[in-house]
């Protein structure tokens, strides 16, 4: 489970191989290798959202989330707030976050983004939402002690419910059970949901393994990200940019936009997606 996350390393390294023993004049093994490199593509292709094509615009109410996680922050406080306040989100999604970090976004974010949600702990699954819109029906669900925040926005004539979740890197039986076990819980909440429903968060899995597969075929949730290649082929090569936070929505929602955000040292500190509510369900509702 943990070597899937080196999915597209194992892809470039079969295509290296394959051009070495075309330079050697190894037939039998550059074919093989190019043969694995092509399998390892289109099984990535078919796991993600191979559409490059964003959602075209249209005249309805369009949203904007930017999810970060404070582990990928650096140790400048200033650079910090002003990489979520640039992103000029609706709603913004921190995790890992512990008393220190909260006091800080109490003070600096709380004139931009007055509506909050909140869970501090000192270990990983301290959560925090802030929006411009309000907040209600607002809950923690757990599974035995780990919180997942749930909360609806009122998107001018729109309801949205945003459901944010934080699992550990499956490193052996127990943490993958655990992060299964989340991943229902999750999934029966947005079942249970009848109007638009967005889950974000830290899953610490690449998007093309079989737990993110089955989780969005349960729910009927889209990936946000277009492809399985990550933004810098740097970083992806230093082990570091493989995609491992997500943004799903469901289909009466389209993604018309989805960044990477990146720091000055092109690392990875978050994601961000904009969205709009599909014209025929907003009529829909209308008319209900």
């Amino acid at each position: 489970k943990y070597s899937s996350r080196f999915a597209i390393h194992i892809m470039f390294s079969y295509l290296a191989l394959g051009l070495l023993f075309f330079a050697l004049d190894l037939k039998r093994l550059m074919f093989t290798s190019m043969l694995a490199c092509a399998v390892l593509c289109l099984y990535l292709m078919s796991s993600t959202n191979a559409s490059l094509k964003f959602d075209i615009q249209n005249q309805e109410t369009q949203f904007t989330i930017a999810h970060f996680a404070v582990s990928n922050f650096d140790h400048s406080i200033e650079q910090t707030i002003d990489q979520i306040l640039d992103t000029d989100a609706d709603l913004v999604s921190i995790q890992e976050v512990t008393p220190d970090w909260a006091r800080l976004f109490d003070t600096s974010l709380v004139t931009v983004y007055p509506f909050t949600l909140k869970i501090v702990r000192i270990d990983p699954y301290g959560q925090y939402i802030l929006s411009k819109y309000p907040l209600f029906n607002s809950d923690t669900i757990f599974y035995r002690e780990i919180p997942h925040l749930k909360t609806d926005v009122k998107v001018e004539n729109h309801q949205l419910s945003v459901m944010s979740t934080y699992t550990l890197p499956p490193l052996d039986r127990v943490s993958y059970e655990q992060m299964n076990a989340q991943m229902d819980l999750v999934a029966k909440q947005v079942k249970a949901i009848s109007h638009p429903v967005m889950v974000l968060g830290e899953f610490n899995i690449p998007p093309w393994t079989k737990d993110i597969i089955d989780f969005k075929y349960e729910t009927a949730l889209k990936d946000s990200r277009r492809g399985s290649i990550p933004t810098s082929l740097r970083s992806t090569l230093a082990g570091e940019g493989v995609p491992m936070d997500h943004i799903f929505y469901t289909r009466d929602m389209e993604c018309i936009n989805f960044v990477p955000l990146v720091n000055s040292e092109s690392k990875s500190i978050g994601i961000s997606g904009t969205y709009q509510f599909i014209r025929k369900r907003v009529n829909k509702q209308r008319e209900g």
